[in-house]
């Protein structure tokens, strides 16, 4: 946690040289790596964009509402719009789940336990 602490913390200029992200800890992984590593092009990866279907009940009475002060309308006309678009879902719930753990604090145990239940 502290390390990801630091990261979060740093100045940008540290963060971001040029067009190269990351830039600090590039600087500090060359000195242990390769630089065909260190330097590689970025790589994407499948998501399985079914996995967080259904989640978006988590928003009904979430932190994402709280936050924005969606009104009871604004949350009824957005979630159906959320839940149909995967490209949507996803952010929306993972921006859901961090305002639950570091906002409200709640356990992520207990988090995973609803989504499993959603996903039933």
């Amino acid at each position: 946690n502290r390390i990801a602490d630091l990261g979060l913390h740093l100045p940008v200029r540290w963060r971001l040289r040029g067009r190269v992200g990351k830039w600090l800890y590039k600087r500090v992984a060359a000195e242990r790596l390769p630089a065909s590593i260190v330097w590689a092009r970025k790589k994407g990866f499948p998501v399985n964009l079914a996995h967080h279907r259904g989640a978006t009940a988590l928003l009904r009475d979430g932190w994402v509402p709280e936050a924005f002060g969606w009104s009871r309308a604004t949350v009824d006309e957005l979630l159906p719009r959320i839940e149909a678009d995967p490209v949507r879902r996803f952010p929306m719930v993972s921006i859901e789940l961090f305002g639950r753990i570091f906002e409200r604090g709640e356990r992520v145990a207990d988090l995973g336990e609803r989504l499993l239940a959603l996903a039933r």
